[in-house]
């Protein structure tokens, strides 16, 4: 991880709304995998799929919460620790859920990063391939990784780390 405390991303930090909507069976059909829906936000006011890197698949969630559109997009990969970043501030980690054993285990952990930001990070898919994914300008976003190292999910729109961490901690 890369930390710059000299970067300054655009304010303007706007979450996009999904483009295109389709359904989620058709969103799993077209991404090749079953996009996951948390508990806490419930069905999702759009779904769409986007070609990423390499023609990997990317499907995006989008929800109006009290005015803004939360986000939450999902990659078929596992975030790879070795990926890089541009923030002034520290992301602060997070422990996501926990495994049942009784010890406080979490089920994962996710990265918090509360202020706006550019964001790069590699990812590997099931095959050992890695790949890297850049975001344009982001504002406060939750990234992590599900407690079975399928997917990546990234979540953007929601400005408290509690809310995000229980719409997190949802869709483990």
């Amino acid at each position: 991880m890369h930390h710059d405390p000299t970067v300054r991303p655009s304010k303007a930090a706007a979450v996009p709304w999904c483009q295109d909507p389709v359904g989620l069976a058709e969103a799993d059909r077209q991404a090749g995998f079953t996009p996951r829906v948390p508990d806490a936000l419930g069905a999702p006011e759009a779904v769409s799929v986007a070609v990423g890197p390499e023609g990997r698949s990317v499907v995006s969630l989008c929800w109006r919460e009290d005015g803004r559109t939360v986000r939450l997009d999902e990659f078929p990969a596992r975030l790879d620790i070795g990926f890089a970043k541009q923030a002034r501030l520290m992301p602060q980690w997070l422990m996501l859920g926990d495994d049942g054993t009784g010890t406080g285990t979490p089920k994962s952990t996710g990265l918090w990063f509360s202020e706006p930001h550019r964001l790069r990070f590699m990812m590997t898919d099931a095959h050992g391939d890695d790949w890297v994914q850049a975001e344009r300008t982001a504002g406060p976003t939750l990234l992590w990784t599900t407690a079975d190292a399928v997917t990546t999910l990234r979540l953007e729109g929601v400005a408290s780390v509690r809310r995000a961490e229980e719409i997190a901690e949802s869709a483990l």
